[in-house]
């Protein structure tokens, strides 16, 4: 790592004893360091990466047609999902 180029960024584990943890944000770093602003411990075994800050999530999809959705013509009834949780 090149030093300060993480700061800004975030800590998320996501597999082990501390996934759930929220997001630590980066404060420091050194070619081998990581520092982030509030406590949060990472065990041995868990998952963690670095991520940006404004990370943008996509994914592919099929096409959704919200013109006419299925079960009926008015909004009340067969609405497609619109929304989706990513899991932390």
């Amino acid at each position: 790592m090149t030093s300060g180029a993480e700061v800004g960024n975030l800590v998320r584990v996501l597999r082990g004893v501390s996934r759930g943890t929220p997001p630590r944000k980066i404060v420091a770093n050194t070619a081998t360091t990581i520092t982030w602003d509030l406590p949060m411990v990472i065990n041995p075994g868990d998952v963690w990466i670095i991520e940006e800050a404004t990370w943008p999530y996509s994914c592919d999809t099929t096409s959704l047609d919200n013109g006419n959705p299925p079960g009926g013509d008015d909004d009340q009834h067969g609405q497609p999902a619109t929304s989706w949780t990513r899991p932390s």
